[in-house]
């Protein structure tokens, strides 16, 4: 008896000495699929595909993993048995699904069906550790998540909020071990704020996601093999397993991210402090450059008429810097200790695994949005930040008095655009910080304008390598504006000097040219060295105008008039202008070369644009259906291939996931618009149709860059974006070829 009694007692003091965190973590694991199919199943069966993974990760039937699926939200199923246009309960195994309940018409996208499913999943699968993933197309902090195909309602971080309030009553042992989106544009800051009370782990996408979604076959087995297996693992393979699944070879991308919802703490007071100061500097009278800023970075889920308006943090944080140095440091240490593990395809840049709303291309929506961004009041000086922001877009305008587009020899241009360098540095750096609000990047430095450590090559990268429109980021990635460390304050060059010094290099298209200024010289890039045409097009703008531009982009229009109607083909936009800044002065490239399309000339936006890779966008009719053709540039097909179509954004203003590979036989119809002008002189557009071209074997389509038709006139021009979001168009010259 005394022996029995001696193994209980050490029994006892073995389990007391098991790290709490070990046992907390339990033998039993729920997994909550909240599964809204949409167009994503009903066009394309990828829930159904999903499912299929699920079915293959090994649950057993009545094991220690539950998979309890709850599908919806859509006009058809490509899944034998499951009913169209209902709600109905499963459970996922090894076996297949067990259906059990059957719900009848229900709202994937209405908070009360959201928190029944959660509820039922409570009570019915009780277990010691649970995780959610909530499947379907995902719009970012404004629009949210989950759109129900039939109702066109969707779940936005308000109700996804109040849902898992009212489910889990705050009760510690129904708290998420993860919550996941397996949808697009869900890793941002602010839904990450939503789920710190009913979670420890975020699992999201920043960008745009492949239609396949998550690998559950990847990560699922994980669970099924070890119930308590530590979140940080499961995470960090379901991130892995997502970005090996995606096939960069055909243009698509990736995103995902492992985010510690337990270490927001220090984020959140980063952000609030930011925010306020931002605030500030807009009712101080210092818009125009925060929103300068903004306009000249990259958002995720672009297209020609559509974007989130979600940038990254760590992009947020570098731009906005020089208004608050330690909170943007603050917030940049913060970011990297909450995000756990993050990844991205290689043909991504500036992805750090949180992104954040700072509009502009959605600030004509805030009325509707305004309501369920804040109504938690989880931040609120961020949130006075947004509303001034936009607030101060929507009550302004100007009218740019610039418009006179004139025409000069390559050579002349880049010796107008070296002028600048003639005078005191000093002045350059000025005129900076006067457009820009001072804003200087260095290695983790930020500084004055005329800072000893001030990098305008930072600086300027910071601005321009995420895809801006009006930016020669091809020139300036050649080298530094500014490669020295050295005051730039002291130094000048004379005229005279300058005069001597271009006349020995003027017929070269050197990448650099080496300008002394005092008893240093400094290596400064040539942006007009990849030029190709013999004529650069310039527009001269007035100080006032100046202070008013965000961006700039040239553009170009087929002339299709006749004697007594004036009418043009637009043929889109390029990213061809160079903006000195200094000297108030825009400079196109257009060298005679458009896109085509099977010989044929057409429309072509960029969606995503960096160093390594830029996607854009061809609208055409595709068997007669709207869409877009996706054009990829990078090192295996630097001069472009067609790898398929996408829709960009739904009938619903949700992004679209993935692409479809086109087929031998399709139609394609390039689609153009028309512009042209009304009895009152009032600029009026419609849609106009290309010739049909035929898809060939292997879904090929020719595309290139060609010369442009001879037997045509055309005139080009520039489009002016203010500060406000708003945008005209310059005169436009008339060209021949």
């Amino acid at each position: 008896m005394k022996k029995v009694l001696s193994l209980l007692t050490a029994l006892i003091l073995l389990i007391a000495l098991i790290p709490s965190a070990s046992v907390a973590a339990g033998q039993t694991f729920t997994l909550m699929v909240y599964l809204c199919g949409t167009d994503l199943e009903s066009e394309g069966g990828c829930a159904a595909a999903d499912l299929q993974e699920m079915i293959a990760a090994g649950v057993k039937p009545g094991g220690n993993v539950t998979v309890y699926v709850q599908t919806g939200g859509t006009l058809q199923w490509t899944v034998k048995g499951m009913t169209d246009k209902a709600g109905e309960r499963w459970l996922v195994s090894k076996s297949g699904l067990e259906r059990v309940d059957s719900l009848g018409r229900v709202d994937m996208g209405n908070a009360e069906t959201f928190t029944d499913f959660l509820r039922y999943g409570f009570a019915q699968y009780p277990a010691d550790r649970y995780g959610l993933v909530l499947w379907d197309h995902g719009a970012g902090a404004t629009d949210g998540v989950c759109y129900d195909e039939i109702t066109g309602n969707s779940l936005n971080m308000a109700k996804i909020y109040k849902s898992l309030a009212a489910a889990t009553g705050n009760a510690a042992d129904k708290r998420f071990a993860f919550i996941g989106f397996d949808a697009c544009l869900m890793a941002n800051y602010e839904m990450a704020l939503h789920l710190r009370p009913f979670a420890d782990y975020m699992v999201a996408s920043e960008e745009t996601e492949p239609g396949e979604g998550w690998d559950y076959s990847a990560w699922l087995p994980l669970l099924v093999k070890d119930p308590g297996r530590d979140i940080q693992m499961v995470a960090k393979k379901i991130v892995d397993s997502f970005i090996q699944s995606v096939d960069t070879s055909y243009g698509d991308f990736g995103t995902l991210a492992a985010v510690d919802l337990t270490k927001l703490d220090a984020l959140r007071d980063a952000m609030e402090e930011m925010g306020a100061a931002l605030t500030g500097e807009i009712t101080g009278g210092n818009f125009n450059a925060i929103s300068r800023l903004r306009q000249n970075v990259r958002a995720f889920g672009e297209t020609d008429e559509d974007s989130s308006d979600m940038i990254d943090l760590s992009v947020f944080a570098r731009i906005y810097q020089k208004y608050d140095a330690a909170g943007a440091k603050k917030l940049l240490e913060a970011l990297d200790e909450a995000v756990v593990y993050s990844r991205c395809t290689s043909n991504l840049t500036e992805v750090t695994g949180l992104s954040v709303l700072v509009p502009y291309a959605t600030k004509d929506m805030a009325a509707q949005y305004m309501d369920s961004y804040d109504t938690q009041n989880l931040m609120p000086d961020y949130t006075a930040f947004v509303r001034s922001l936009t607030g101060e877009m929507l009550s302004g305008s100007h009218t740019f008095t610039s418009t006179d587009v004139t025409q000069e020899s390559v050579q002349d241009a880049t010796v107008d655009w070296f002028s600048q360098f003639a005078t005191d540095t000093q002045t350059y750096y000025d005129t900076y910080h006067d457009l820009w609000g001072s804003t200087g990047t260095t290695t983790g430095t930020t500084t004055g304008a005329s800072d000893e450590n001030f990098s305008l090559d930072g600086f300027l990268d910071s601005l321009f390598s995420s895809g801006s429109e009006n930016f020669n980021t091809d020139a300036y990635a050649a080298s530094s504006l500014w490669d020295t460390a050295s005051d730039a304050g002291t130094g000048a060059v004379s005229s005279a000097t300058f005069a001597d010094l271009w006349s020995g290099q003027a017929q070269t298209a050197d990448a650099t040219v080496e300008i002394p200024a005092g008893d240093e010289t400094y290596s400064v890039a040539n942006p007009f060295a990849d030029a190709s045409g013999e004529y650069a097009y310039t527009l001269s703008l007035t100080e006032a105008d100046l202070q008013y531009l965000s961006t700039a982009e040239s553009n170009l229009m087929m002339d299709v008039s006749d004697p007594d109607f004036e009418c043009y083909v637009d043929l889109g936009y390029t990213r061809d202008v160079i903006i000195d800044w200094n000297q108030g002065k825009l400079y196109g490239l257009f060298d005679g070369t458009w896109p085509t399309l099977g010989g044929q000339m057409v429309c072509i936006y960029d969606q995503v644009a960096n160093d390594n890779y830029v996607r854009s966008l061809i609208p055409v009719l595709l068997n007669d259906q709207e869409t877009y053709l996706l054009v990829v540039f990078d090192s295996d097909h630097p001069g472009g291939v067609v790898v398929g179509s996408t829709e960009g954004y739904n009938d619903a203003g949700l992004p679209v996931r993935g692409f479809e590979p086109l087929q031998e036989g399709d139609e394609v119809i390039p689609q153009y618009e028309l512009i042209y002008w009304d009895e009152n002189d009032e600029q009026m557009s419609e849609p106009f149709e290309g010739d049909p071209i035929t898809v060939g074997a292997d879904g090929a389509i020719d595309f290139g860059y060609d010369d442009v038709e001879t037997d045509a006139e055309y005139v080009y021009g520039f489009c002016l974006n203010d500060v406000f979001g708003g945008y005209q168009f310059t005169d436009f010259i008339t060209l021949s070829f």
